[in-house]
C-alpha cells in the first residue's frame, strides 16, 4: 500500500510547475489579443475621424469653390487627411475620393501595426473607413 502511494507521489511531482507554464502562456497570448483588439479599435476610430473630417473639408470647399476640378478636391482631400496622420502613399495609407452627384463620399484605408495577431493571421490587417456627406446646393436669401 505505501509502494503505491509513493509511485503516485512522484507521477504528481512538477504536474503543479507544468500547470503554472501553461496558464501563464494561455493569459500572456490572451493579453497580446487584448493589446492588438484595442490597437485596432484605436486605429479604426482614428481613420473614422479622419474620414469624417475629409469629408467635411471637401464639402465645404465644393461649396467655396464650385468651380473647382476632381483633381484640385482629391488634393484638398489629401492634405486635409496627411494633417491627421494619413498621409497618402505613406505607410500604407490611402485616401480616395469619390464624387457623385451632390454627394461627397471618402474612404480611408490603412494598414494596422499588429503585434501579437502574427501568429494567427501573418498579413497585415487594413483598416477601413467611409465617410460621406452631401453638398448642399445654393441657399437662395429672403423668404
Amino acid at each position: 500500500m505505501k509502494h503505491i502511494e509513493a509511485q503516485r507521489g512522484r507521477r504528481e511531482r512538477g504536474s503543479a510547475l507544468l500547470l503554472t507554464l501553461l496558464l501563464t502562456l494561455v493569459g500572456a497570448l490572451i493579453l497580446g489579443l487584448t493589446v492588438d483588439a484595442t490597437s485596432l479599435l484605436w486605429v479604426r476610430s482614428n481613420a473614422q475621424t479622419t474620414a469624417n473630417l475629409v469629408a467635411a473639408a471637401v464639402a465645404l470647399e465644393q461649396q467655396r469653390n464650385p468651380a473647382a476640378s476632381q483633381e484640385y478636391l482629391v488634393e484638398t482631400a489629401r492634405a486635409t487627411a496627411a494633417l491627421n496622420g494619413y498621409a497618402h502613399g505613406v505607410d500604407s495609407a490611402a485616401v480616395h475620393l469619390e464624387l457623385a452627384e451632390g454627394k461627397t463620399s471618402v474612404l480611408v484605408e490603412k494598414d494596422a501595426g499588429v503585434y501579437f495577431l502574427r501568429v494567427l493571421r501573418p498579413q497585415p490587417v487594413a483598416v477601413r473607413a467611409r465617410a460621406g456627406v452631401e453638398v448642399p446646393g445654393a441657399v437662395k436669401a429672403g423668404l
